[in-house]
């Protein structure tokens, strides 16, 4: 019973959240954010969803830290696990997301040649926004 409070309450607050809109003039790089998952991102303490494209990236703003959420529910569970970075200008990132034995972890890695070369992984218990730059 209490798993599917929390599922309720989290679909609930994804479908209240606003979408985000970078501010014009603000450097960017991009994210292919999880496709399994709901992608959100914590700017300033505030958490909005983010917007795929039709290649699967979202763009965030660059040169400050950001922190990046996806919400995952599973057969009996709900994870949000959060990621701290700092994206540099027009680079190009994908974030992965995993659920062992419901332990949920995300990671960010930056695409590079000839392979992705990571950035930034979930802490253990990490959570949405709490605690977030």
């Amino acid at each position: 019973m209490k798993a599917l409070l929390a599922l309720a309450a989290c679909l609930l607050l994804v479908g209240c959240l606003s979408d985000y809109t970078l501010p014009s003039g603000t450097p960017s790089a991009r994210v292919k954010v999880a496709r399994r998952a709901t992608p959100m991102i914590c700017v300033a303490g505030q958490q909005t969803k983010l917007v795929r494209d039709a290649s699967g990236y979202a763009q965030v703003p660059a040169g400050r830290p950001i922190t990046l959420t996806a919400q995952f529910e599973g057969h009996d569970f709900v994870c949000i696990p959060a990621v701290t970075f700092t994206a540099e200008p027009d680079a190009s990132y994908v974030q992965t997301f995993e659920v062992v034995s419901r332990a949920c972890a995300t990671k960010v890695l930056r695409e590079s040649a000839p392979a992705a070369v990571p950035v930034a992984s979930s802490e253990p218990a990490s959570y949405g926004c709490r605690g977030r730059p």
